[in-house]
């Protein structure tokens, strides 16, 4: 019985679309990160520099944020929704208390 239903599963078109969309998803996660990586050597920079943070990269990093956790929710198995570009870009912003606006 278990047997019959994993030949079932690896035999299912949907499973196959959704780890290409995961192999998609793994690549474009790796990019993200060199950009989260540079995103925070330049707000470190500004504020080691003026002392403050910069509002509009701290937007930006909080967009960026939301988008690497919708795409780690899509490749752990923990949300169907596929991020951007299939999906829209969650780019709200947060006051300084975190909450939204």
């Amino acid at each position: 019985m278990v047997t019959k239903n994993w030949l079932n599963n690896l035999g299912c078109r949907g499973t196959w679309i959704r780890i290409l969309y995961m192999l998609l998803f793994t690549v474009v996660y790796s990019v993200v990160e060199l950009i989260v990586i540079a995103a925070t050597l330049f707000q470190l920079g500004f504020v080691l520099i003026t002392g403050n943070r910069n509002a509009r990269l701290q937007g930006f990093n909080e967009s960026l944020s939301r988008y690497v956790y919708d795409v780690l929710r899509f490749i752990m198995f923990v949300s169907d929704n596929k991020p951007f570009p299939f999906a829209d870009w969650r780019g709200e912003h947060a006051g300084p208390q975190g909450v939204h606006s």
